[in-house]
């Protein structure tokens, strides 16, 4: 190990350098207790601070964030294991994801199909979506935040340094931020929702679909200022090979008010797979069998149009400016004189010192399939352990003509081994016994079903699968198989299906609908609003959406009423009968300000962290909520019950002696 490498953070043993970026470094480190590889980022020491009491509060920060942080469990999502301090260093222990970041793949010029495109879609939405359910937003989705594992699995990382960042960031005046994928309400300083992950998810897709940014500029201010102002040119002008109604999706997502936007991560993901789905062909596949590099017309200029980005340099990617600059332009808020005198940090020195970095060379990918007579053996690529086991699908990135080792491990032993010259789509790796066999056979069918309503059973041959609608079954070829949905309070359906049956329309939407029909006439849960909210019947949740008009079978059900974004969340119980449509109220929403002497204090509202004080007009639900004022310089504490109202508009608090 390098004498320079720390030799521990807690009880994680470093073992190596992984890398460094604007916001820390990052560690290959091994528990001990029980042998597993994790990822260590030590967050950086330099952030600018005030006083010490603001160090303490960073720390404070950085433990509750990444605690939070570490209750998100999912399979697109980068595990948090542990939080710690090392020598006054805060560290995170994470899971060690093999494989590179969305933004390296980026750089390497590889094309991306729209079966690839939806799939990403897909897996963000699934993610994002399950942490904005737990009232976690990640505040900074963009490229280098992906991982993508060598078997095309996404992984979001890093949930928790954005907000740590941002609320430390702006105390000093600055902001901390990728700029090109900024909502507008994150430019300019509003309250942040999911609505801003889904836009900066939309400006990931942007870019894959056209390999340009929705919002270009020669310097950060303009970048910025299109984001708030401008609205991006539609992507089908940019790639004629998208469909039609991709435009229509993708200037949604990117609407400049987050409630224009869809309701859900969910909602954009569908809607770009269908987008897409309706595209003559996948216009941005390699075109050629054997080199990667030969590319169809939209793709060739997609590949121009990203060496032109690294050309300009990642200066303006990870940098930190001056609020009082972008005041210069955007004038929605009121900016503190202290923002204008900011010196630049070293993630700016950073930044400026990889402008002259060159691009680096447009790159080729080798997609292997590796199969063996026994499988479950490990696969090692150029001495290191991918995580993948046979059978598995490897892809190999690199320059063409540059040499790749794979090998077949059993129990740390190599069986077999083979080293591949980048530049060909697609090889099969057998190992030396399986010489003799025949072609592996061809992967079931993913076919996803959905119900209205959702939530029903499947059975596939009279055998109950697991989870209930929408979901994915397999459908393997030959022969056919017995489908049925059912659900209580509907009649029973289904239907007799094969993968070699199923109608061309069916196949390449991968999807079969099947409208419920229900065994009494239902009734309706309704509801509108003018900010988006969910409906839970019964465990079923539906939304967030701005309206809703939920099916549901007579009798009595118990409703959830929640609404984050006005700190809305009433559970009732209701008795609906056939036919009839019942009709949920929603109380008074009204612009609450709250203050306290003195400043520097920190506000939650109903147990959620809002911001610092002062907090002017914030949208919330009428009725009784628990709001607690803290003071971290003082270690003080004010929690008290307030029914908000019209007529109970100031709240202020002061700490007690």
């Amino acid at each position: 190990m390098s004498p320079d490498l720390p030799k521990k953070f807690g009880r994680f043993e470093v073992k190596k350098l992984l890398g460094k970026g604007a916001m820390g470094t990052v560690y290959l480190a091994e528990d001990p207790v029980i042998g597993r590889q994790v990822a260590i980022k030590v967050l950086r020491t330099h952030l600018p601070v005030a006083d010490h009491e603001d160090v303490t509060e960073i720390v404070e920060r950085f433990e509750r964030e990444f605690r939070s942080a570490g209750t998100l469990t999912h399979p697109n999502i980068v595990t948090v294991y542990d939080v710690g301090q090392q020598d006054d260093r805060p560290f995170i222990a994470m899971e060690y994801v093999r494989g590179e970041s969305l933004e390296s793949v980026l750089l390497s010029d590889r094309a991306f199909s729209f079966k690839e495109v939806s799939d990403l879609a897909v897996q963000l939405a699934n993610a994002l979506d399950y942490a904005h359910e737990r009232s976690i937003i990640h505040r900074d989705i963009k490229p280098a935040n992906i991982l993508m594992t060598w078997d095309g699995k996404a992984k979001i990382t890093d949930f928790g340094v954005a907000k740590l960042a941002t609320s430390t960031m702006t105390r000093t005046g600055t902001i901390i931020g990728t700029p090109a994928y900024m909502a507008p309400e994150q430019v300019t300083g509003h309250p942040v929702s999911g609505a801003a992950d889904q836009f900066s998810m939309a400006v990931i897709l942007y870019e894959l679909l056209t390999g340009e940014r929705p919002f270009a500029g020669d310097s950060p201010t303009s970048i910025l200022y299109k984001i708030v102002h401008e609205k991006p040119q539609p992507p089908r002008e940019l790639n004629n090979e998208l469909p039609e109604r991709i435009n229509q999706v993708l200037l949604r997502a990117l609407s400049k008010a987050p409630g224009d936007r869809f309701g859900s991560c969910t909602q954009l993901a569908r809607a770009v797979r269908s987008a897409l789905g309706a595209a003559t062909s996948d216009t941005l596949q390699a075109a050629s069998q054997t080199e990667t590099t030969l590319l169809r017309g939209a793709s060739e200029a997609i590949h121009q149009r990203r060496a032109k980005h690294q050309a300009r340099g990642r200066a303006f990617w990870a940098l930190v400016i001056g609020l009082a600059l972008i005041g210069l332009f955007l004038g929605w808020r009121q900016l503190e004189k202290r923002g204008a005198d900011l010196t630049p940090t070293r993630a700016a020195e950073e930044a400026a010192e990889n402008e002259a970095a060159p691009a680096p060379p447009a790159g080729v990918v080798t997609r292997l399939s590796i199969a063996s007579e026994s499988g479950g053996e490990a696969v090692w690529l150029d001495g290191e352990d991918t995580g993948l086991q046979v059978p598995a699908t490897l892809d190999l990135r690199g320059k063409s003509g540059e040499s790749r080792t794979v090998e077949l491990r059993r129990g740390g032993t190599v069986v077999a081994e083979r080293s591949f010259v980048l530049g060909e789509t697609r090889e099969t790796f057998w190992s030396p016994a399986a010489q003799d066999l025949p072609e592996p056979p061809n992967e079931p069918l993913a076919l996803r079903i959905v119900s209205r309503p959702e939530g029903a059973r499947v059975f596939l041959d009279d055998e109950p699968l697991e989870g209930v609608t929408p979901m994915e079954i397999p459908l393997g070829e030959g022969g056919e198989h017995q489908l049925r949905l059912e659900l209580a309070g509907y009649k029973a359906t289904g239907m007799t299906l094969s993968a070699e049956g199923l109608p061309a329309e069916v196949r390449e939407k991968g999807e079969l609908f099947f409208p419920l029909a229900p065994s009494v006439p239902p009734g309706f849960v309704q509801a509108a609003a003018s900010f988006p909210f969910s409906l839970e019947v019964n465990g079923r949740k539906h939304g967030p959406a701005r309206e809703l008009k939920v099916e549901v079978a007579p009798g009595s059900r118990r409703v959830v009423l929640s609404a984050p974004e006005v700190f809305l969340r009433s559970a009732f119980q209701i008795e609906i009968e056939s036919d009839e449509v019942f009709r949920i109220p929603f109380p008074e929403i009204v612009a609450v300000t709250f203050t306290a002497v003195p400043g520097n204090c920190r506000l939650s509202i109903d147990g959620r962290e809002v911001d610092f004080t002062p907090v002017r007009d914030l949208p919330v639900a009428a009725g009784l909520h628990e709001v607690t004022f803290y003071w971290p310089g003082l270690g003080k504490t004010v929690t008290r019950q307030e029914n908000l109202s019209a007529g109970n508009r100031q709240i202020s608090a002061r700490p007690g002696p």
